[in-house]
């Protein structure tokens, strides 16, 4: 992008100057060769003007065609639509890297609240599984493994039961109630 900025640049700048020709003189070693031909050659290789006046509109116009041909072959027909077009991809790449922002940080959010980790060591957890993703795993694997490590960083999700945890929970629950009544009953001394 800097590159096509600086080429219009150096565009914009020439069209004003009445600066040196970047033609290269015909190398008099080919003259002397090419002595058949003799002034058919020195004439198409050399020109000569018969004012500066002369050389100075020359000098523009091949400078205007060069730089027709630059932008016809970027796809524009003036400079200052260049320009345009060059600002307005500068502030969609602007936007770009503020959305992928924005989602890295939504991603983030999610795989701490997929984890549980609490609101205070959020920092920490981040700092700490950034580091063990440069082994190839995600932000999640990463911050599970950190939960597992410091298992004070993660919150205690009431509605999460861990697989067999509560196993025989439900009908079982009313009749173990039911069965420690009886035995508080029958032996008032325990405490259950």
């Amino acid at each position: 992008m800097n590159e096509l900025q600086f080429l219009l640049n150096q565009l914009a700048f020439n069209e004003g100057d009445g600066g040196g020709d970047d033609k290269k003189p015909a190398d008099p070693k080919q003259d002397e060769t090419d002595s058949g031909k003799g002034d058919e050659s020195n004439e198409s290789a050399f020109k000569s003007f018969a004012s500066e006046e002369e050389y100075n509109n020359t000098l523009k116009s091949e400078r205007s065609k060069a730089k027709n041909e630059v932008l016809k072959e970027l796809g524009v027909n003036k400079l200052e639509e260049a320009k345009q077009k060059i600002s307005a991809t500068d502030e969609v790449s602007k936007d770009l890297a503020s959305y992928k922002s924005k989602v890295d940080n939504l991603e983030q959010d999610l795989a701490l609240k997929d984890v549980g980790i609490k609101d205070e060591f959020k920092d920490d957890a981040l700092t700490l599984a950034k580091a063990r993703m440069s082994e190839g795993k995600n932000l999640t694997t990463a911050l599970g493994e950190v939960v597992e490590r410091m298992p004070n960083m993660a919150s205690q999700k009431e509605g999460v039961k861990k697989m067999g945890a509560d196993k025989g929970k439900g009908k079982d629950d009313d009749a173990s109630t039911a069965q420690a009544d009886k035995l508080k009953r029958k032996y008032p001394w325990l405490k259950l």
